[in-house]
């Protein structure tokens, strides 16, 4: 029989706004075994590992589906994934991309939700802009045991631009933003702030690469080979100035490496988190798990998703 993981919903008040938050957690401490001593097992809100998942530009807490649940039965972890002010169904306004909009989420959102989810030392998986936001938090000397970073865009090129540009014409516009609605209260603010946020990025008015040598967390970067935000320049720069990096490139694969690849991008977060890791030789997820049983099939969404243009590198 596999461990039990139990799911819910919450709001929380950070900085005078609702969030929404999602939780998997494993509730029942006989489905957890410290591989370090095979003949006890220890209490699960002590033990347990936590991912927190920091969602893209476009996304929200229930746009990774049931992704979240399906890495806490693999990986063996509890998975905590929130929406960001103004996206999904967290209360607005949404803040314009800045420098402060950033600071924000890395000096009050982030610590506050933690906090609140008695999360010490969480594994921050972001994608794409939530990439920029673990990395940003891990550079200030926060708290944290790893970051995996799905997608990131640290050093935005020409490729991105002629992307958003495509993305932008009025007729993929109108598409994308009804796509949105799925996931949104405000799609059309959402789309608006996700181009603003790449503008920002191609103006270097807040250089994420800047800060990655700060990183000193063990790091793993998951990228599709046909990511137009992504390429060889970008992961240089990531190979160049993060210490501790683990870089898994997916072949065939655009910007969304957690829907176009699913397995795939799950073992290898598997194996990243239990494969002992220099230098200290140590795994970062000891626990093993009984058998998972099946997993939910998630919230009802449509099959249409949200995926940029695909180019070759």
């Amino acid at each position: 029989m596999g461990g039990e993981l139990s799911t819910s919903s919450s709001q929380l008040l950070i900085e005078g706004r609702s969030l929404e938050v999602f939780e998997w957690k494993f509730a029942d401490s006989h489905n957890i075994r410290d591989s370090r001593n095979t003949g006890g097992s220890r209490n699960i809100r002590d033990s347990r590992n936590t991912i927190v998942l920091i969602h893209e530009a476009l996304g929200s807490a229930s746009y990774w589906k049931s992704f979240p649940e399906q890495l806490a039965r693999a990986a063996c972890v509890n998975a905590v994934a929130y929406s960001r002010a103004g996206h999904g169904e967290s209360e607005g306004p949404l803040e314009p991309r800045s420098v402060r909009y950033y600071q924000s989420q890395v000096e009050t959102v982030l610590p506050q939700i933690l906090r609140a989810l008695s999360i010490e030392e969480p594994i921050l998986y972001g994608h794409s802009e939530g990439a920029a936001i673990a990395f940003l938090y891990a550079a200030e000397g926060n708290p944290v045991k790893a970051i995996i970073a799905e997608s990131p865009i640290v050093a935005p090129g020409e490729n991105t631009l002629r992307t958003v540009e495509q993305m932008d014409a009025a007729e993929p516009r109108a598409e994308l933003i009804e796509k949105l609605r799925r996931y949104h209260r405000n799609p059309e603010g959402v789309f608006s702030s996700w181009v603003e946020g790449i503008q920002l990025h191609l103006a270097r008015q807040f250089p994420v690469a800047s800060y990655l040598r700060r990183v000193q967390v063990p790091v793993l970067v998951l990228e599709g080979a046909l990511d137009p935000f992504g390429g060889p320049a970008q992961r240089a720069i990531l190979q160049a100035e993060i210490r501790n990096l683990h870089l898994t490139v997916l072949a065939q694969t655009g910007h969304l490496p957690h829907r176009e690849k699913t397995q795939e991008v799950i073992e290898a977060v598997a194996h990243f988190l239990t494969e002992p890791l220099e230098p200290a030789g140590k795994a970062l997820n000891e626990d093993v798990c009984d058998p998972p049983g099946p997993s939910s099939p998630g919230p009802p969404r449509s099959s249409n998703e949200i995926h940029p243009p695909s180019q070759t590198e």
